[in-house]
């Protein structure tokens, strides 16, 4: 019985987007995404005891929003309590913004994971 599931890690930087590219960027926390799920679990090590959640906004490609709150009743989930909002952009092809008004602040999560495996 192959019990594998695939959990892909996103790097999340500070930094300036200077023509199309991340300038001067610091590791600022990740995002990871498990096997057959359509958000992303938010760690921001600024804010290292509050966990977000980023989920893409229905009917949308490239818009998301930031929440704290999750609620899992069987296989479905709902995210309550939105703090922030994200999008994919035509200037910057490699990152999201994700947009944080309380601390007037962006993040900017790299699309491109790293993978791994948990379970044998």
């Amino acid at each position: 019985m192959d019990t594998t599931e695939e959990t892909k890690v996103f790097e999340v930087y500070m930094g300036t987007k200077e023509a199309g590219a991340l300038k001067d960027s610091i590791i600022a926390g990740h995002a990871t995404q498990c096997e057959g799920d359509d958000f992303y679990f938010l760690r921001l090590m600024m804010i290292p005891n509050v966990s977000y959640y980023l989920g893409k906004n229905p009917g949308s490609q490239n818009k998301y929003t930031v929440f704290t709150k999750s609620i899992r009743t069987g296989p479905k989930i709902r995210f309550q309590n939105p703090v922030g909002f994200a999008a994919l952009s035509d200037d910057l092809r490699t990152h999201m913004e994700i947009t944080l008004p309380l601390f007037k602040t962006s993040v900017f999560m790299n699309l491109f994971p790293k993978v791994f495996e948990k379970g044998a």
